[in-house]
């Protein structure tokens, strides 16, 4: 069993939102991080919970596809777990970007279908976001 979970970096600075980095990371950015257009960073955690290896893994994300180029396709060992980094132009915000991950089992007999994760979700926002919900109240 493979789990995901998309995040957002919540600080403007690229070395705290890389390989490595200490974030902070969310489900949300925080308003006014990216301004009305801006770079979102975002952290993809894969884990493998299951008792197999899983192999042939790669990110499916089809908002931000530099997501599943810097995934690659990869091996991921029974009990590990693997960090993704990527980032993408906003261009229209709020913009919520969700990520799976299609995977098979090591050793399964031939010809069986890859599996693919439930999705995880992050949303990069900003002041439009408050005049959102002020349109809405």
């Amino acid at each position: 069993m493979i789990s995901r979970d998309k995040e957002i970096c919540t600080v403007s600075s690229p070395h705290a939102c890389g390989p490595g980095g200490a974030g902070p990371w969310a489900k949300k950015s925080p308003v006014g991080l990216l301004d009305l257009l801006g770079t979102a960073r975002w952290r993809i955690t894969v884990t493998n919970t299951g008792p197999v290896d899983a192999v042939n893994a790669s990110v499916n994300d089809p908002t931000t596809p530099s997501c599943r180029t810097a995934a690659g396709t990869f091996t991921l060992a029974a009990g590990a777990s693997r960090q993704i980094y990527c980032s993408s132009l906003l261009l229209a915000l709020p913009m919520k970007n969700t990520a799976s991950v299609t995977f098979g089992a090591d050793h399964a007999p031939h010809g069986t279908p890859p599996t693919t994760s439930g999705p995880s979700s992050a949303v990069a926002c900003s002041l439009l976001c408050i005049l959102a919900k002020k349109d809405r109240t």
